[in-house]
């Protein structure tokens, strides 16, 4: 079923998504071979040029809040399809149960990987014991499951305490060169500020639970939110608004070009701390918005359709996130260990891993009968 709520073709969201993902795992490969080793990071490997560090910067910015405008998008017709008590309980069971296995099923072997790449005589048991539940502690990919599973439980008690957010009908509307501002501003004061106390790049958890970059968190907020927006506003079907290629790529390519040289201003402290950490942020969410408007219509022109390997992309899309860094970082590992050049072993990696998650995904996440409840998309 279209979640929708009609009949128009929304294929491209769910191709966007798939792409989406597939941009996570090719950021994830380049990660490992990044001159920036970080506790998020994997394996350590310096032989490298500063290329890569710029394409993960540039990928890191917009695939995570495709997902969560997507996943915003559409949450109402979703609500109301199955009513509030059995939504909560699927995100519950679809996003929550998945979310705690892989936290502490799936993340402590991967974060070993980093610990044993810096020291290679430490046992497991010893770094499960005393290590990964301090200096190691992450929750790998899977901390988008937290904070999606709160922004749903935000929805939920939203439309058990608004009347109006119950009776909430689509209207077509336009986004007024006004409103863009304001939200690149929200988010951008947003980023700076946590950004004062907080480094850019800093991964924090809260009691183990949640784990988020504590700057990014006004935007994880706002586009899950500014996708219900946009649905609310009949953005992205025939009769409401479409946003224009040949203005948003250009201004994406613009923008890039100046959150990539605001970032190198950063690293390298080429001025004030204060000024470069603000041009930083409004780069960033400028970057943000073109990008994600501006993929959102080369999916919408290009491929809102239907195909054998877009429809098998979309249907494991969630499955292939979730395996991904099982098959990815011990691959990374292993090509360390060879003579390989970089740039061959590092497409390498990143190839052979999206296939074996892709057939990993389609053989068991999605068909068999216990997996395929949690990974199985509901369209």
């Amino acid at each position: 079923m279209n979640q929708s709520g009609n009949d128009e073709r929304f294929e491209f969201f769910y191709n966007l998504r798939a792409v989406a993902v597939i941009g996570i795992i090719i950021m994830h490969g380049l990660m490992t071979y990044s001159p920036q080793p970080a506790v998020w990071q994997y394996i350590i490997e310096f032989d490298v040029n500063w290329m890569i560090a710029s394409v993960v910067s540039l990928i890191d910015v917009p695939v995570y809040f495709i997902i969560l405008f997507v996943a915003g998008y559409f949450v109402y017709p979703t609500i109301l399809q199955q009513n509030n008590s059995t939504f909560l309980l699927n995100k519950i069971k679809r996003k929550g149960l998945p979310w705690i296995v892989g936290v502490l099923l799936f993340t402590p072997p991967v974060a070993y990987l980093l610990a044993v790449s810096e020291n290679p005589q430490l046992p497991y048991s010893l770094f499960l014991e005393s290590h990964f539940w301090a200096e190691y502690y992450q929750q790998s990919v899977y901390w988008i499951l937290g904070v999606l599973l709160l922004c749903f439980g935000c929805v939920s008690i939203l439309y058990s305490a608004s009347i109006s957010f119950r009776s909430l009908h689509v209207t077509f509307r336009e986004p007024t060169w006004g409103f863009i501002a304001v939200f690149i501003t929200v988010m951008s004061i947003g980023f700076f500020v946590i950004n004062q106390s907080v480094p850019k790049d800093e991964w924090v958890h809260f009691g183990y639970l949640v784990m988020v970059q504590p700057v990014r968190v006004p935007p994880y907020i706002g586009y899950f939110f500014f996708g219900l927006y946009a649905f609310k506003n009949g953005w992205f079907r025939k009769s409401g608004y479409i946003p224009e290629l040949q203005l948003w790529l250009p201004l994406a390519c613009i923008s890039a070009i100046a959150y990539l040289t605001a970032r190198l201003a950063m690293y390298y402290t080429m001025g004030p701390q204060f000024a470069v950490a603000g041009v930083t942020a409004v780069t960033f969410n400028m970057f943000c918005y073109s990008s994600v408007i501006a993929l959102i219509a080369v999916f919408r022109k290009y491929l809102n359709k239907r195909s054998l390997f877009w429809d098998s992309q979309a249907k494991n899309a969630y499955a292939m996130f979730y395996l991904h860094p099982l098959v990815l970082y011990p691959l990374a590992l292993y090509g360390m260990q060879t003579n390989i050049t970089n740039y061959i072993l590092i497409p390498a990696i990143i190839i052979v891993s999206w296939l074996v998650v892709w057939i990993l995904s389609e053989a068991i996440l999605t068909r068999a009968p216990a997996l395929r409840e949690l990974f199985l998309p509901h369209k």
